[in-house]
Order: structure tokens, then C-alpha cells, then sequence
């Protein structure tokens, strides 16, 4: 009776086993979509982050290409533009300061964003390397597509410009928590 016995429980562990390997196979597959689903939706919200940046800085460099200063300060949200240091006069002097770009030779993106759409906040920065005529400059924008706090900040909020033979030692560049503007670096500036 114990070889029955035995076989019994064999025959239970091996018909348990089996089951267990279904629920685990099961498992794994539905795994592999959800992690695909939540891949495709990370690639959806990066390309959507990456075409507002875009779609800022065609706006800021063709605001700089056509030496239009009203569309330039147009961008900014009533927060920068109430609380940014003289911001007509960084204007001409960023204007002053840009002579222009090969627009085929700007290279870069966003380099970081926090929040979105779907939370209470929405920052994206993004720095560029432009060049003309053997000038390289580098520049970063910050803009804020959705702050539900307070909604005076959406729209751009910073844009920070230098050749690169400007650029300080151990350079850090301006964002959300510095104040609002233009800011135009001269060689061996330091704003931190």
C-alpha cells in the first residue's frame, strides 16, 4: 500500500508542478505584453517630450533668424516675463550677440524632462550646439508645457546662450529653479 501511496503523491506532485508551470507560463507571456505596452507607451511620451523641446527651439531660432523680438518674448509665460531681469534689454542682447545659424548644423535635444501631461507638472530642458560661420554656441532652453500650481509658469522659461569657447570651468547650466530670462554668457561667467 505504500507503493500506491507513493505514486499517488508522485502523480499529485507532478499534476501540481504542471499547473504551476501553466500559471507561471501564463504569467511571463501576459509579463511580455504589459512590458511591451509600457515600452511603447515610455517611446510615446519621449517622442512627445522631444517634439514640444523641438518645436520650442524652431520657435526661439526663428525668432533669432528673423531678429523678430516680440515673437521671442511672445514665447516666454507671463511668469518669466513678470519676474525676468530687464527682459527687453537681454532680448537685443541676445539678438545682438546671435549672428545666426546653419539650421542643418544644430544638433542636440532635450536633455531631461520631469512630469507631463498626465501629472501636475511638465518641465523639459534641452540644450543645442548651433553654428555659423566657424562660431559654434551652445544653448539651452527650459519651457513649461503644464504647471497646474501655477499656470502664469507654462511656456518658456529660460534660454541661456554662449559660443562655445565661453563656456566656463565645471559649467552647470540654468533651470527651473534659477530665475526666469535670457541669459547671454560671457567667457569665464559664473552663475552658480
Amino acid at each position: 500500500m505504500k507503493i500506491k501511496k507513493s505514486r499517488t503523491i508522485t502523480g499529485k506532485k507532478n499534476w501540481m508542478l504542471m499547473v504551476l508551470g501553466c500559471v507561471l507560463a501564463f504569467q511571463l507571456v501576459g509579463c511580455g505584453s504589459k512590458n511591451k505596452t509600457a515600452s511603447e507607451y515610455r517611446a510615446k511620451v519621449l517622442k512627445e517630450d522631444n517634439d514640444m523641446a523641438e518645436d520650442m527651439k524652431n520657435s526661439v531660432i526663428d525668432a533669432l533668424e528673423k531678429q523678430d523680438a516680440e515673437a521671442l518674448k511672445g514665447l516666454f509665460s507671463k511668469y518669466a516675463l513678470e519676474n525676468a531681469e530687464d527682459l527687453d534689454g537681454k532680448i537685443e542682447q541676445l539678438m545682438a550677440f546671435y549672428s545666426g545659424s546653419d539650421k542643418s548644423s544644430i544638433e542636440g535635444g532635450m536633455a531631461s524632462s520631469e512630469g507631463g501631461k498626465n501629472y501636475k507638472e511638465w518641465i523639459l530642458n534641452s540644450t543645442y550646439t548651433l553654428e555659423n560661420n566657424g562660431q559654434k554656441y551652445e544653448m539651452c532652453i527650459v519651457t513649461i508645457p503644464l504647471d497646474e500650481k501655477e499656470p502664469d509658469k507654462e511656456g518658456l522659461y529660460l534660454v541661456e546662450v554662449m559660443t562655445e569657447d565661453a563656456e566656463p570651468e565645471d559649467f552647470k547650466w540654468r533651470n527651473e529653479d534659477d530665475d526666469p530670462g535670457i541669459y547671454v554668457l560671457d567667457p569665464q561667467e559664473k552663475h552658480w
